[in-house]
């Protein structure tokens, strides 16, 4: 969007808020705006003002939708909340890894299987983990089985094979 519209981005969202407010989609990508100001924000205050409100229209999308898009999305979203100071880690985390497990198990009904979900709960588990957040056993039983998935679905997907053996390394540590 911020390719597209440049620095027009956010009062393009404004303008057509009015006609385009009953779609998810419009709020997914409210939300990817403000996620993108959060990753490009050198000021602490506007960081997480802009991850905020990325928090609140990624909820707001899937609340109009419970679609695996607008999941994705907010699973994405929170993976990069979770790490900010001063916020319950641990919660966020338990939340983006319900709403991308909801995202992936619908995709899965529909017969659909699309990499960036997995990549997002993989990802952010990492990071988790790198922060010292610790998994349950129901997280790991899940992540061990997405896993799976994975393997079977995108053997030749370098990228989200990096992850999956980065992941999996570490899930071994713990069961060790």
């Amino acid at each position: 969007m911020y390719k597209f519209l440049g620095a027009n981005s956010a009062e393009f969202y404004e303008q057509v808020q009015p006609v385009w407010q009953w779609n998810s989609r419009y709020w997914e990508q409210v939300a990817l705006l403000n996620f993108a100001k959060f990753t490009t924000a050198d000021d602490p205050i506007v960081r997480v003002e802009a991850i905020e409100k990325a928090v609140q229209h990624a909820r707001h999308a899937v609340f109009i939708e419970h679609h695996p898009f607008p999941l994705s999305t907010l699973g994405k979203v929170l993976m990069a909340y979770m790490l900010v100071p001063g916020v319950n880690m641990a919660s966020i985390y338990s939340d983006a890894f319900e709403r991308l497990k909801q995202a992936l198990e619908r995709e899965a009904l529909w017969k659909r299987h699309a990499v960036h979900p997995y990549a997002f709960l993989f990802s952010g588990t990492i990071s988790y983990m790198d922060h010292g957040g610790v998994l349950s056993a129901y997280q790991i039983d899940g992540l061990e089985s997405f896993i799976s998935v994975v393997n079977r679905r995108f053997p030749r997907d370098g990228e989200i094979q990096e992850l999956t053996g980065t992941l999996m390394g570490r899930l071994r540590a713990l069961r060790t």
